[in-house]
């Protein structure tokens, strides 16, 4: 809001320039963003926040500078008309207003109150240069007396104002009701509106001649033709002009201000204001008397203040005294309740003072903020550290850093995908999404990772491996659902390209991506088994989940062929996800430090054929149970397949490395092992070969 400081002197006199005002209002919580100049001197540019509509008028920042400078300030008699509102004296009783206009509130709701005064007999000209001259200095632009005056008004008091030619209005009267569905009005800037039945009108007895709150209708405008006026004052509900606004696509000064709440106690105040500037600037006084519709009239409201709890939130001690004093000048009652208690009589232009808080608020920034003493804060503190789960999910960061993959970090909102394993009936969707492509919070975040990896391939970057940890969403049947969740992408060649192994080098492949996840579980302290899995995302056959136990820890495999190609992603590209809390669940607990081995260690191979129904989970688990803790480490070095092997059967070959901790293994003890393990496997029907 633009305000001329010579425009404020004249409601108050005190002795502070341009930045000395500047910094106090800003120091009161409106905030000087710049100081300009203009013909009648400094202009303001104060920043209101929206809950301060009182605040966007010349009389409202008075208020503010008179509550903060006290006895070191003189209210002006121009403070004082204003104050009485401007009275003409006529404002009650018979009057001669009546006998020419009416005023009907047919939606009370939206309009709590509505004023008009009728000017006739007047000529339009131009204003006088002092007011020309404050209105350009506020960014307004000088059009003629009448409509310069309604804007004069708007900015002095906050109050906006419509004047209509009345004899234009049909029957000589206003009602104040909904739009009708299908209704339209041409607005006088030349915009034809539709209107709906959640937006307020002013209409005649026919039909509608402004949008209230919002612009006036070109029907009934004032021109250079107009002789008698009907000037309207009034106050609408906020959030019924603030949609009218948005939905029109029509911004005005008005409804700037409407959609920030108005006082309704000062509709007669400017109706009367505007009559005098009127009179002034033409000659012709109002007719007798004023229409004031206020079906339910004023709503002040009463909250109880114990100025022990302001001084707590505060954090200094502010006098009774003082503080009866700042809320006075503020504009609100206070009276004395004893106890150092206060009780307060907030007016209607304040509807953002709600509760003791909000008062607190007013006194603590009048006082000023900046005298709140100088303390070091005294209690216990605790040192803070990580919490478990933190502390896993980096460590889950460094191993898989340390395996070769490049951590990315996706939006949580994105447009379903194929990859997600959700019904439609399992996203959770924001209430108004900014576009298609932010609809809905990931279910999974494989999709995410993926679309890195995709963007990452339309410029070349070939060889892909990708991790994210990260939330995932999903709607249940009494609520939501958020857990944390690991993905893995892996795409391209496994190594770089060298001399050794050229441009065709291996590339990933579901092997890879199975022995990096045992990898990454094992340094976690979990041995993993896999279990086939059949997701129509993933490669039958190639897809498998990842158990400990019972529990399900995630899944690895490989993108569907179909699919892959559907979303223009590579071959052969693998992916992973894991629930995080189970995993961490899982992870074994503290690490704990094996000293190098004193004894050497003894290697046993076997070989034997099997049926190829069986696992290898199993026939490794059936190895370690039978050969005990003296088994290091076990691994299958050949499998074969062919002559001499029965149909549906396979040959495996595994390295038993073997170790005693307290002495030598002797042959007899590690062939003893072995024969151990050959009874083992023939209970799973495997014959040694």
């Amino acid at each position: 809001m633009l305000v001329t400081l010579e425009w404020l002197k004249e409601y108050v006199e005190f002795d502070l320039n341009a930045n000395e005002t500047a910094t106090l209002l800003t120091l009161a919580g409106l905030e000087v963003e710049g100081i300009g100049d203009s013909d009648l001197g400094p202009v303001l540019d104060v920043k209101v926040t929206p809950n301060r509509g009182d605040c966007l008028s010349v009389v409202g920042l008075v208020r503010e500078i008179i509550a903060k400078l006290a006895d070191r300030c003189t209210p002006t008699s121009a403070w004082d008309d204003y104050r009485h509102g401007w009275a003409y004296g006529d404002e009650d009783g018979p009057h001669d207003c009546a006998s020419h206009a009416s005023v009907t509130i047919e939606a009370p709701e939206l309009c709590p109150r509505y004023g008009a005064r009728l000017v006739r007999g007047f000529s339009i000209g131009p204003s006088s240069e002092l007011m020309q001259k404050r209105l350009a200095a506020c960014g307004m632009r000088p059009i003629s007396n009448i409509v310069d005056v309604t804007n004069y008004v708007l900015l002095e008091l906050g109050q906006p104002l419509h004047a209509f030619d009345h004899d234009l209005l049909h029957g000589g009267c206003v009602v104040v009701r909904r739009a009708r569905d299908g209704e339209t009005i041409t607005t006088i800037d030349g915009t034809e509106v539709s209107l709906t039945s959640e937006m307020l009108v002013i209409c005649d007895e026919d039909h509608p001649v402004a949008l209230a709150g919002v612009m006036g209708g070109a029907e009934s405008e004032v021109t250079e033709a107009t002789h008698n006026l009907l000037l309207e004052s009034a106050h609408f509900d906020p959030v019924c002009i603030r949609r009218t606004s948005k939905t029109v696509g029509v911004k005005s000064e008005s409804s700037y201000r409407f959609e920030r709440s108005v006082d309704p106690g000062g509709v007669v105040t400017a109706l009367n204001r505007a009559c005098r500037l009127i009179e002034r600037e033409t000659g012709v006084a109002p007719v007798r008397g004023v229409i004031d519709v206020y079906p339910e009239g004023p709503k002040p409201r009463l909250i109880e203040l114990d100025m022990a709890r302001a001084d707590l939130l505060l954090g200094m001690k502010v006098p009774l005294g003082d503080a009866m004093g700042y809320l006075t000048r503020l504009g609100l009652k206070v009276q004395p309740a004893g106890g150092g208690k206060l009780t307060v009589t907030v007016p209607e232009r304040r509807p953002d003072l709600q509760r003791e808080d909000d008062i607190i608020e007013e006194i603590g920034r009048v006082h000023g903020y900046e005298h709140i003493p100088d303390e070091l804060p005294v209690g216990r503190t605790l040192l803070g550290r990580e919490s478990p789960t933190t502390a896993f999910e980096e460590k889950l960061r460094d191993r898989l850093v340390a395996l070769g993959l490049n951590e990315v970090i996706c939006h949580s909102l994105r447009a379903p995908s194929p990859l997600d394993d959700a019904e439609p009936g399992d996203y959770v969707a924001p209430r108004t999404p900014a576009g298609p492509d932010l609809s809905v919070l990931r279910p999974t975040l494989i999709a995410g990772v993926a679309a890195a990896a995709l963007y990452n391939l339309n410029r070349g970057i070939l060889d892909i491996s990708l991790f994210e940890i990260g939330r995932v969403f999903r709607r249940l049947n009494e609520g939501y659902e958020e857990n944390k969740h690991l993905a893995l992408f892996l795409c391209g060649r496994k190594e770089p390209v060298s001399w050794r192994i050229g441009e065709k080098g291996p590339h990933f492949g579901f092997f890879d991506a199975k022995g990096l996840v045992t990898a990454l579980l094992e340094t976690l302290g979990i041995r993993p088994a896999f279990a086939p899995r059949c997701d129509n995302r993933l490669h039958p056959g190639r897809a498998a989940d990842i158990l400990v136990g019972e529990q399900n820890l995630g899944y690895v495999g490989e993108i569907h062929p179909r699919l892959a190609e559907r979303m223009d992603l590579p071959s052969g590209s693998q992916i992973a996800e894991f629930d995080v809390d189970a995993l961490m669940a899982a992870a074994a607990g503290v690490s704990r430090f094996s000293p190098p081995p004193r004894f050497p260690a003894v290697r046993r191979d076997i070989a034997f054929e099997v049926p190829k129904s069986v696992s290898y989970a199993s026939v490794e688990l059936a190895v370690r149970e039978c050969a005990g803790e003296v088994l290091e480490e076990v691994r299958l070095f050949d499998v074969y397949e062919g002559k001499g092997i029965a149909e549906g059967s396979h040959s495996l070959a595994l390295a038993l490395t073997l170790r005693k901790t307290d002495g030598t293994m002797t042959d007899e003890e590690a062939n003893d092992v072995r024969e151990r393990v050959f009874a083992g496997l023939e209970a799973l029907g495997a014959r040694r070969r």
